[in-house]
């Protein structure tokens, strides 16, 4: 310990005003939103698609691309599509009874929250500049990622967390001027560790689901 050993290395103190809950959902799924965002440049007046709009992800994903100018489409279930237009989304695709990417429009980003989109499909719903981001970056696709930065025209980026002070800053910001609200599921005891999550493996979470300590 007088070495620095055992140190934690990433502290941020809780903002004033802002409940440990809150503050417990925002380091891996609101980090990653918007690291995600930050690749794809200015968004402003941009088409942004969020496939997953109201989970973990998808719903920062959905409010800090509203903030950030654009014009949000949220895609999720029938339960949720009242909830996806309260955190923003001007349109919501039901993907119960509609396939986005047949439906013929095409956007300026794809941002696939909920990860199992694959680029093939939704590359017919790109424009021609179009970037698709995903949170789940297979190995398969580091190699297409690259080339098509050479060759121009679509371009593939991970959506991962990135945890550096002025991510947390920017966060906050959204947070205290009312451009970010997280969504919590549910608060289990540490006592039903094991059935939060079994409900976050499920698949069907809306928002954020935290454990108390």
């Amino acid at each position: 310990m007088e070495n620095g050993e055992n140190k934690p290395k990433h502290i941020r103190k809780i903002p004033e005003g802002m409940i440990f809950e809150d503050a417990a959902s925002l380091p891996v799924a609101a980090l990653t939103a918007l690291n995600g965002l930050r690749l794809c440049g200015n968004l402003r007046g941009k088409t942004v698609l969020i496939n997953g709009a109201t989970g973990g992800v998808g719903h920062f994903a959905v409010q800090i691309a509203k903030a950030k100018g654009a014009v949000v489409t949220g895609v999720c279930s029938t339960r949720n599509v009242e909830l996806a237009k309260q955190l923003g989304a001007q349109s919501v695709i039901d993907y119960t009874s509609e396939n986005f990417i047949s439906s013929g429009k095409q956007y300026d980003v794809i941002f696939d929250a909920y990860g199992k989109l694959k680029f093939a499909e939704a590359s017919r719903a790109l424009t021609q500049k179009g970037i698709f981001l995903t949170t789940l970056f297979p190995p398969s696709l580091i190699f297409k990622a690259v080339l098509l930065r050479f060759l121009g025209g679509k371009k593939i980026f991970p959506a991962n967390m990135r945890k550096k002070p002025e991510d947390y800053a920017e966060i906050e910001k959204l947070i205290e001027d009312g451009s970010v609200k997280p969504v919590i599921e549910q608060i289990y005891p540490l006592s039903q560790t094991k059935e939060a999550f079994t409900a976050l493996e499920q698949g069907k979470v809306r928002g954020k689901i935290i454990i108390q300590v």
